[in-house]
């Protein structure tokens, strides 16, 4: 019914807004990560395997949006 369909759209716009949180985190991680390359700095390895988990959490967000969208019927 139409409650189950609010519920969903309800959850697709949260799990949309945490990917976007999700996003600048890994683009964040991302630049600290050339910054250290630019200037010489060794590899950072915590600050990898966190980008690395970030990448992992923004990739299950979107499979669950993907999966969400594909309930209702969009794209």
């Amino acid at each position: 019914g139409s409650n189950e369909w609010v519920r969903a759209e309800s959850a697709l716009a949260d799990l949309d807004s945490l990917r976007v949180d999700t996003l600048g985190a890994v683009t964040d991680l991302d630049q600290l990560t050339s910054e250290r390359g630019v200037s010489g700095d060794p590899p950072y390895p915590a600050l990898e395997d966190m980008r690395a988990k970030a990448q992992a959490q923004m990739e299950t967000q979107q499979n669950k949006i993907s999966a969400i969208k594909a309930i209702l019927g969009e794209k």
